[in-house]
This record gives structure tokens, C-alpha cells and sequence, in this order.
């Protein structure tokens, strides 16, 4: 996959995850932080990034679990059900991460948008849930449920476009629709979009996220 000459591919030990950088090519310096899902990597979600979002800045790392040969950046059991004492542990593991990079690359918080597809949206909507200040404008692209908190959040200052499909056998499509239903409680701005396929993403998923973004 071609990139610009100006990205970077950084070693794991420097941020805590390998992970591209690739400068805005605008002079408002927005960025997408992209989370691939099960199997990806680096390099999975950039051409669906720079879909959504051209010329902004990508930040995008690997996930840090490497289980039966696929990256991950949080475990799930066979039966769908997260592990919850990694999911704390990856979800602090990617918060530290999207605030050392922002202070790395010197770009601010509020101009960070999320793109996260299966389990890279979980582990988003985890952060979110944990962090609200970290991530305040996410698409996630047939997240799961990761956990309910146990105190009441203030999410005003959030938006997040929820994508599933109907047919769905990954990841239920109840457990997004069950996702945007908490974020709403909560007081998030969430738009729901479903499409009849199963857990691929489709081109109105796509041009729906690009709308969101730019709204």
C-alpha cells in the first residue's frame, strides 16, 4: 500500500504501539486515529481513511495482541464476551497511547475524529466510555458492547455514527444497536446506520461516516 513520503512507520517501543503517522496535508491540522479489527494492522483502514477524510493527518496503530495469528487490540472469548480485565488493560493501553501521540505529534485532542471497524470499535467505544475527553468524535464500524459503566457518564460533548449489519455474525447487531442506545442515555449525539449485509463494509457505510465527519 502506497503512503505519502512524509509517513512515518514508528517502532513499537516509542509510543507503545507500531503505528503510522502520516502528517495533515490541510492547514487545519485534523486527525484520524484509525483501529483496524480482528486480523489487520498498520496498514488496513488507511485507503477507507483517506476516503473519509482526505488530507487529514492518520494516525494509525497495530494492535498489540497477537492471538491464533490475527492482531487484535482487545481479547474476546469465543462465545462474543469481552474479557473484561484485559479490556481494562487495553483501554488505559490506548488511552496512554492517543495522548503521548498527541504530544508527539503536536496535534490537539479536539481535532481528533476516530474511525474503529469491529474490534477496533470496541475497543473505541471502550475509551470512550472510560475516557470521554480523550475521544469526542468517533465512527465505529459494528462494535460490540464492551462494557456497561457503573456510575452515570457525561457524554454532551460526544458524537459517534454506530454502523452494523442486519446480518451480522460477528458481532451482534443487537450489541450496536445496545451501544447507541447507552451513549444516548448518557447524553452522546448518535447516529445509527444499518445496511442488510453481514459484518463487511459496505460503500453506503462509507459515505455515510465521510458525511458524518464533515457535518
Amino acid at each position: 500500500m502506497s503512503m505519502s513520503a512524509q509517513a512515518r512507520k514508528i517502532n513499537k517501543k516509542e509510543l507503545g504501539f507500531i503505528h503510522h503517522f502520516i502528517p495533515s496535508s490541510r492547514k487545519i491540522n485534523d486527525v484520524i486515529l484509525l483501529l483496524h479489527g480482528t486480523g489487520g494492522d498498520e496498514n488496513y483502514l488507511l485507503n477507507i481513511g483517506r476516503r473519509i477524510s482526505p488530507g487529514a493527518a492518520i494516525l494509525s496503530p497495530r494492535g498489540n495482541i497477537f492471538e491464533n495469528g490475527s492482531n487484535r487490540f482487545c481479547l474476546r472469548s469465543p462465545n462474543g464476551v469481552f474479557n473484561i480485565d484485559d479490556l481494562k488493560l487495553r483501554t488505559e493501553e490506548l488511552a496512554d497511547f492517543i495522548i503521548k501521540a498527541s504530544e508527539r505529534y503536536k496535534f490537539d485532542l479536539n481535532r481528533l475524529s476516530v474511525i474503529g471497524y469491529s474490534n477496533g470499535a470496541s475497543i473505541a467505544a471502550s475509551v470512550i466510555l472510560a475516557h470521554p475527553v480523550i475521544i469526542k468524535r468517533a465512527v465505529l464500524f459494528h462494535p460490540g458492547l464492551p462494557f456497561i459503566p457503573r456510575t452515570p457518564l457525561d457524554l454532551v460533548n460526544n458524537r459517534v455514527l454506530i454502523t452494523c449489519g442486519r446480518h451480522d455474525t460477528i458481532v451482534k447487531p443487537g450489541e450496536s444497536v445496545e451501544l447507541a442506545k447507552l451513549l444516548k442515555q448518557c447524553g452522546a449525539n448518535v447516529e445509527i446506520y444499518r445496511h442488510g449485509r453481514d459484518h463487511e463494509l459496505v460503500k453506503n457505510e462509507i459515505l455515510t461516516a465521510k458525511k458524518f465527519l464533515e457535518s
